[in-house]
Order: C-alpha cells, then structure tokens, then sequence
C-alpha cells in the first residue's frame, strides 16, 4: 500500500465512521502508512462495489429495442412494397433512438402494410384453392315419361335404364340433382318429358333453373311434342337437345 492509497482509505473510513479507527487514533502516533496499516489488520473486510454495468447494456433502451423490432418487420415486407414506400419508412427510422411517440406511429404504418400484404396476397392463394374447378358438361340426354330415351348430346357415363326408372317413377314438374361416382346429375321432369344434364364436377345452382325452362318450352310446341311419341329419334328433337346443351354450357 502506498501513501495515496492510504491517505483514500483513511478518509474513507472517517466518512464511514469506523469504531476501530477512533481506538487507532488513540495509539497510534506513527506516519500515516503505518496507521492504515494497523488499522487494516483488525477492520473486517468490505466488500467490493459491483462493476458498473457495460455500456451496451446501459445504453440498449426500450426505444432502442422497439426501433430495432420495427425494422426487422419493415425487411420482411420490403420485397413486396413500391419503393419510395419502403425508402420513406426506412429513413424514419434510421435513426438508433426515437421518441415512442413517432415510434407509435411508424407502428401503426407498418401494421397498416402488412395488413394489406395479407388482405392481398392470402386472398389470392385462399381464392385459388377453395374455388371449384369449373364444370364440365359431359351430357344433355331427354326422356319421354314412360322412360324412354327419344334424344341425346354427349357421352354419359351412366346407365340410361336407371335414368329410365327414376324418370317414369317421378312426379311431374319436379327438379332433382344427384350424385353419381364422378358425375352429378341434374333433371327436370315435365308433364310428357324430361331432360337430364350430366355433369363432371359441381354445376351451377341455375342449371335445374334453365332445364325446367327448357321442358316447358318444349311442351309448349305442337311440333316438338307430336315427335315425343314417335319411335326412335327425330332430328326435331335433337336440334332442341342440342340447343340445351349449348345453353347450359354458356351458362356453366
């Protein structure tokens, strides 16, 4: 121990009030080295102050911290923004510290942006995987009500004698929709006809709609409904069937 570092704990210790240097000071009459000195062999040991912390850590504030979380999510959304957008953002927060006042509102900014990047683009990709595939009409086939089938367009993958029984079995002015395997069946049954349209996948709700428009108007001429009960197919009837398919294929 040296003269200044004595001299610092002496007045320390007077600071402190210390009861063993007041017994000190009452023998002791040598330099002031050798005072500290004896005083120090029988004053119990202080403890040292902690380190003050670093200067990080002093300096790492709560707005430091709130700015720097702000440009994290501003990199995030920075490839989907207009430029002067993104740059206009970036310079209000170039700064390391910023009052939480503007720090409030450069928030509420970057909220209002990835709002619209999530409006924007998970309704794109939600649309496209709930919207159905657009039907397709495989079929146009039309009945007589006793079951028998007088015309059709298309190919259907179904057996027509089934068709046959629901048909005869079924009341009149009825509309009906069903589901077969891969295709979905949609008729109408009128009171001297009934058309059936075939469907591969889900069709539009008019399409029962426009086949009970199409028997009516069927029904209504004299020339249409005189070939119903001629046998075999007349091409009458397969011009009218024609035109309901392309009815219901312009509506699908």
């Amino acid at each position: 121990m040296d003269r200044s570092e004595a001299a610092t704990t002496l007045l320390l210790w007077q600071v402190e009030g210390d009861p063993h240097l007041a017994d000190a000071l009452g023998k002791e009459h040598g330099s002031l080295l050798s005072l500290v000195e004896s005083v120090s062999a029988v004053v119990p040991p202080r403890p040292r102050p902690a380190p003050p912390s670093p200067v990080s850590d002093f300096l790492h504030l709560r707005e430091e911290s709130a700015a720097e979380e702000l440009r994290s999510r501003l990199r995030a959304l920075a490839p989907f923004l207009p430029p002067e957008e993104r740059e206009e953002l970036e310079h209000r927060l170039e700064s390391g510290l910023l009052p939480e006042t503007r720090l409030a509102t450069v928030l509420r900014d970057v909220e209002r942006l990835e709002a619209r990047y999530l409006k924007e683009h998970l309704t794109e990709d939600f649309g496209a995987w709930v919207v159905p595939p657009r039907p397709v009409l495989r079929a146009v086939l039309l009945f007589a009500r006793d079951g028998r089938l007088l015309a059709g367009e298309g190919t259907a993958p179904v057996d027509p004698t089934t068709l046959a029984g629901l048909i005869s079995r079924g009341e009149a002015g009825s509309t009906w929709s069903l589901v077969q395997k891969a295709v979905t069946l949609v008729g109408h049954l009128g009171a001297r006809s009934a058309l059936v349209a075939v469907f591969e996948g889900r069709p539009r709700a008019d399409a029962g709609a426009t086949l009970r428009l199409s028997v009516g108007s069927l029904e209504q001429r004299d020339r249409l409904t005189n070939a119903l009960g001629r046998p075999g197919g007349h091409e009458a009837l397969r011009a009218f069937v024609r035109a309901v398919r392309m009815l219901l294929d312009k509506n699908a």
